[in-house]
């Protein structure tokens, strides 16, 4: 029984670690232009500090002209966004492949086969490795859909049609990254 609770906490290749810091890094970026983008360039706030700025230096502008540099400001952003979100993309595709060419013992599926059967015979440290590989495949597949969604809408001219799918409620996002984060710090510390 021992040595089966060991065969659980195996430790993880150096590739899967620097996927796993690689892609937390990448994420807090994206998340971090997100709440820029809602928060501190909104068009609203930006267009009032451009034109009070402006007016400072005595120029006097009409409300809207100022429109066009808020925009500026927040497509440069965007654009960030869009930068991490190919990283990101690329991040998780590499996460699919290293799968394939794990030593067996590392790859998620027999883990998460290994657990399962333990945890069938009462092994409390099974059901908690169980828990969290499910908010693991949680995590993978809302990321496979972020990624999936956020790459179509960057090559298309009319991206409404996934914006709902991409822009999952932004707090649902947070807490899901949360999650994964908080049980895979525990998994590969």
């Amino acid at each position: 029984m021992a040595n089966e609770i060991a065969t659980l906490y195996t430790s993880y290749s150096k590739a899967l670690r620097l996927w796993h810091w690689s892609s937390f890094i990448i994420t807090c970026l994206l998340l971090i232009t997100i709440l820029v983008s809602k928060s501190f360039l909104n068009w609203l706030f930006v267009n009032n500090i451009i034109y009070e700025g402006m007016a400072r230096e005595g120029i006097h502008l009409q409300p809207g002209q100022t429109a066009g540099t808020a925009s500026l400001l927040r497509e440069r952003i965007w654009a960030w966004h869009t930068y991490l979100g190919y990283i990101l993309g690329i991040l998780f595709t590499f996460r699919i492949v290293l799968e394939f060419f794990q030593p067996r013992d590392e790859q998620m599926a027999t883990k998460v086969r290994r657990a399962w059967l333990q945890n069938r015979n009462g092994n409390r440290t099974a059901r908690k490795f169980l828990i969290a590989n499910i908010i693991y495949l949680l995590f993978y597949i809302l990321l496979g859909t972020i990624a999936g969604t956020g790459t179509w809408m960057a090559f298309h001219k009319q991206p409404q049609y996934f914006e709902t799918f991409h822009a999952v409620n932004k707090y649902t996002r947070i807490a899901c990254f949360c999650c994964f984060y908080l049980s895979s710090f525990t998994w590969l510390v």
